[in-house]
């Protein structure tokens, strides 16, 4: 009798079914990791029914964004996120954040020379400043991408150092150093300033030195000091960031040229503007009198293409000390030989700090008549230099204290006199009544001047115009308090009143009367 072969059950069917799946799936899908997280969910998505293998109709539709569904009732969040129940989650509740890989807890690493930038659900790697792939590409993966390597600055173009420096590369960064005769300007770095140095026989009588834009002629014997028969030096340099410091100067005019505006103060111009139109260069020389020299040097001036139109003109400048360590530009010594579109040549008798300034203003002629009826005025009490604030305000002080003094005294009277008056008025009315008269003596005794000490900061406004409308009314409350408050006056402009009324009435009696006797006379007259 031969053996019967047992007949599977449904379960060993399913399970056949669903290896015979995956097998599929794995040899369509090489990438294991994919393929092994896609088969995991099968044995939630496929039901036995009737003896065969289906699959589930559906799966969960309230996945949150960034995340895929697993199953009917289970989501996974994408690569790069996660939920606060992990990976996978059940709850409807659940959202998927992004994870910061480069976090300080995070095991990804960049490498040397690198740093982490964390983007939305992933992150990439960039090079620090002053390094960069290999490949000259920006960003990678991971470190064993990391090609970091230091930059030459030095081989950049254009070049990184300027007006002849010399740079030198350092491990993620560089260095500028100026040649002799240069050095580095302090508001660039990476620029040196020229300082033109030259050496001459005795032979030669005149010298020409070059700097940044400007060029100084002078003669030799200028330099050498009287009775010295050893080397001279004369040097130029120029500062092309100390015109930012000096170009708001202000500026004073020799005597001669000072043909202001008409009102103008003569002297240091505060009101005028200036265009500082060069570099400021400051001249010496071996020769310490420099104040007197035997003849003038001369410096040429290149500046920006600029035409002044009529109400400006162009000044050879130099930097004035004062004895109280402030300074101002000033033309004392210096003329202007001729000016053109882009230069401007100079020649000053003295040796300082100098510049080419453009003043905007009008520069009128004046002739001897008109200064002789119009001289200048320049003595005022009020003057800002000379303690403006307490010339003003001493005298306002004094008053003030003067009046205070008077209404401590009107309060004192107001009270004895209200206390003498009969018992019959209250002492909360005589209050109010006293409180009145005191603010209004304030303002009848000018005490409202105080305002003006307060005309200072954002409130200078609002106090001007409350100074000016309540020293307006100055008249009015003097006649509400000696005239509409005062009894004596009450009483007085009532008897007025009724003088008025009585004549007026009497003279109304007299106009009836009299056309009743008129009436009286027609009558008979008829009759």
């Amino acid at each position: 009798m031969g053996k019967h072969r047992r007949k599977k059950r449904p379960e060993q069917q399913f399970t056949k079914k669903l290896d015979i799946i995956k097998q599929e799936v794995f040899s369509a899908h090489p990438d294991q990791d994919q393929t092994a997280s896609s088969v995991a969910g099968l044995a939630g998505v496929c039901t036995m029914r009737n003896g065969h293998l289906r699959l589930l109709p559906d799966c969960a539709r309230w996945c949150p964004p960034r995340s895929t569904c697993v199953n009917a009732t289970t989501c996974r969040c994408s690569p790069g996120f996660i939920s606060s129940s992990g990976e996978m989650f059940t709850s409807r509740l659940e959202s998927c954040d992004d994870i910061n890989e480069c976090g300080p807890s995070s095991a990804v690493s960049c490498g040397k020379f690198a740093d982490c930038q964390n983007t939305e659900g992933g992150f990439y790697c960039t090079c620090i400043q002053g390094y960069e792939l290999a490949s000259q590409a920006r960003t990678f993966r991971n470190e064993s991408e990391n090609t970091c390597q230091d930059v030459d600055e030095c081989q950049l173009k254009p070049r990184i150092c300027k007006s002849r420096g010399i740079c030198t590369n350092t491990q993620g960064s560089y260095t500028c150093e100026c040649p002799p005769g240069l050095e580095l300007s302090p508001g660039d770095p990476n620029l040196c300033t020229d300082l033109s140095l030259k050496v001459q026989e005795q032979g030669h009588r005149n010298v020409t030195l070059s700097s940044n834009q400007v060029k100084m002629l002078l003669n030799w014997d200028v330099v050498r000091e009287s009775g010295d028969s050893g080397p001279s030096v004369v040097g130029l340099v120029s500062t092309p960031g100390m015109g930012k410091l000096l170009a708001e100067a202000h500026l004073a005019l020799e005597p001669e040229r000072q043909a202001v505006p008409h009102g103008a103060q003569k002297g240091v111009l505060r009101g005028v503007s200036s265009v500082l139109l060069s570099h400021v260069i400051s001249a010496f020389m071996s020769n310490r009198d420099t104040q007197n020299l035997s003849s003038p040097i001369t410096f040429i001036f290149s500046h920006h293409s600029l035409t002044p139109g009529p109400t400006q003109k162009v000044f050879c400048v130099f930097w004035n000390h004062t004895p109280d360590g402030y300074g101002h530009w000033s033309t004392t010594g210096c003329r202007m030989v001729a000016t053109g579109d882009t230069s401007t040549t100079c020649q000053c008798t003295h040796l300082s700090s100098f510049a080419i300034l453009m003043a905007h203003y009008d520069v009128p002629k004046e002739s001897k008549f008109t200064k002789v009826l119009t001289p200048p005025f320049s003595n005022c009490w009020l003057n800002p230099g000379k303690g403006f604030i307490w010339s003003f305000l001493g005298p306002v002080c004094t008053i003030f204290s003067v009046n205070l003094a008077f209404v401590l005294m009107t309060l004192w009277i107001l009270k004895s006199k209200l206390s003498s008056l009969s018992s019959d008025v209250s002492t909360l009315q005589n209050t109010r009544m006293l409180t009145f008269k005191a603010t209004a003596q304030l303002f009848i005794l000018g005490c409202t001047w105080c305002l003006g000490i307060l005309q200072v900061g954002p409130a200078a406004h609002v106090m001007a115009y409350l100074f000016t409308i309540i020293n307006s009314l100055q008249g009015f409350f003097i006649f509400l308090v000696y005239c509409l408050l005062s009894q004596q006056v009450r009483e007085q402009y009532g008897k007025w009143f009724k003088g008025i009324r009585k004549t007026r009435a009497e003279s109304e009696k007299y106009t009836l009367s009299s056309k009743a006797m008129s009436d009286a006379s027609k009558r008979s007259t008829v009759n």
